[in-house]
């Protein structure tokens, strides 16, 4: 019976890359394995989508809470000061 090697899966760099929205490029420095990341033009787009989506909630969490604050600060103990 012939060794079979384990699926390997698919990361958010992998999923990313196919989607043609970063290139991907694996080395080593020393010993040591690295992977650089690059966002292609569609990639920094779907990036600066995301963030304005997370302005929106952002200023929506703002709005509920009355007056832009979000509850105050907590003190050393955990209550709001």
């Amino acid at each position: 019976m012939a060794a079979t090697r384990p699926r390997r899966r698919r990361g958010v760099h992998d999923r990313a890359q196919a989607q043609t929205r970063c290139v991907v490029r694996k080395g080593h420095v020393g010993r040591r394995p690295r992977t650089w990341l690059s966002l292609t033009g569609k990639g920094r787009k779907a990036f600066e989508t995301h963030l304005a989506a997370l302005a929106v909630l952002t200023a929506q969490g703002r709005a509920l809470a009355g007056d832009g604050d979000l509850g105050g600060e907590l003190g050393g103990d955990g209550q709001r000061a």
